[in-house]
């Protein structure tokens, strides 16, 4: 289950760790104080920062300032189509491309997800509205994946592009890939870089 944003140093350590993924590959003063929108990351950081600081107000109980970064974040969702939940992600999200991802309220996602651009995570309507799929930690997700239903991601698997994942997986480090999904006998180990 994810952790919950509920201190200014839970706050704090969410961003650290997240933006310092963002800024690997650009210069973080330019992320911050840059007016114009020039890079991509610069989305990136603000979608983020915006989301963090929204789960950090509206789970402190803070109501105006939760109500003005719940309006804020709910305008970056709509503007980019990154639809991702508060208070659904773990520590270390890091969104590869901007552009359409759509994950329901209900799922649970573990520490270092990383997410491509077209990914649908989303409950099975014809068997139950509220069920949705538990990703565990660092799970990798390739683009235009679909996950749906009450399934069980295990820790560390990595999703191939068009990839349709309809049941559990449930072997550590491994990869997913088909329509439908199956595992492959391929195991990823990660690597020092990625964390």
């Amino acid at each position: 289950m994810p952790q919950y944003i509920k201190t200014k140093s839970d706050l704090q350590k969410f961003l650290n760790v997240e933006l310092k993924i963002i800024s690997r590959y650009t210069n973080l003063k330019l992320l911050k104080w840059f007016p114009i929108i020039i890079y991509e990351d610069q989305i990136k950081y603000r979608f983020i920062k915006t989301l963090r600081k929204a789960e950090y107000f509206t789970n402190s109980n803070k109501k105006l300032r939760g109500f003005f970064y719940r309006l804020k974040f709910f305008h970056l969702q709509t503007k980019y189509c990154l639809n991702i939940p508060m208070n659904c992600c773990d520590i270390g999200l890091n969104i590869v491309h901007v552009g359409p991802i759509i994950i329901n309220d209900n799922c649970l996602i573990g520490k270092n997800f990383k997410v491509n651009v077209g990914v649908n995570i989303g409950n099975n309507e014809f068997k139950s509205h509220n069920k949705c799929p538990t990703i565990g930690d660092n799970v990798f997700i390739g683009p235009g994946a679909k996950l749906f239903g009450d399934i069980i991601i295990a820790n560390g698997c990595r999703i191939g592009a068009n990839a349709v994942v309809n049941k559990s997986h449930l072997i550590e480090n491994s990869t997913i890939v088909g329509v439908p999904a199956i595992q492959k006998n391929i195991f990823y180990k990660g690597n020092e870089d990625e964390k």
